[in-house]
């Protein structure tokens, strides 16, 4: 299993995801937060061996497959206490740049060169923005943002 620090080093990127009311945390590559994996890269419908590997099989990621996304997302996940300790040092490393709301159906994607937001399921807004704007003030506070620095 690699270290938060490793992931950095490796271009991973920071996701949140909120489903039942829960935030959860993952440091993984930016292609595990496309929601409409199919829409984005037709070519995976097209392979037998990438579609079953990738995400255990999720090419869609909307709430009748959230708990089997976060299931893949497992090994990717990170906790608070591990964003916290590393934070003071690599605050620009650990920036989100994913929000998926299960709750809400809103993805939300602050990726600087591919338009993800516009890859999303049926029913779901896709929107481009700094996902700490979608989120309540104490978890802002967590990168030690509110809506006054925002």
């Amino acid at each position: 299993m690699m270290t938060l620090i490793e992931r950095i080093k490796d271009g991973y990127v920071l996701g949140l995801v909120i489903y039942k009311d829960t935030l959860m945390h993952y440091m993984a590559p930016s292609a595990w937060f496309v929601m409409n994996y199919p829409k984005y890269d037709p070519s995976i419908l097209t392979s037998d061996e990438r579609a079953g590997e990738f995400r255990d099989g999720v090419l869609v990621v909307d709430n009748s497959t959230a708990e089997a996304y976060l299931k893949s997302m497992q090994p990717d996940a990170v906790s608070l206490d591990e964003l916290r300790a590393e934070l003071p040092d690599r605050k620009d490393s650990l920036q989100p740049v994913f929000l998926i709301d299960f709750d809400n159906h809103q993805y939300v994607s602050w990726y600087f060169d591919i338009d993800y937001e516009e890859y999303v399921p049926d029913g779901w807004e896709g929107v481009f923005d700094n996902p700490l704007n979608y989120l309540p003030d104490e978890v802002k506070a967590i990168w030690g943002q509110t809506e006054a620095t925002l």
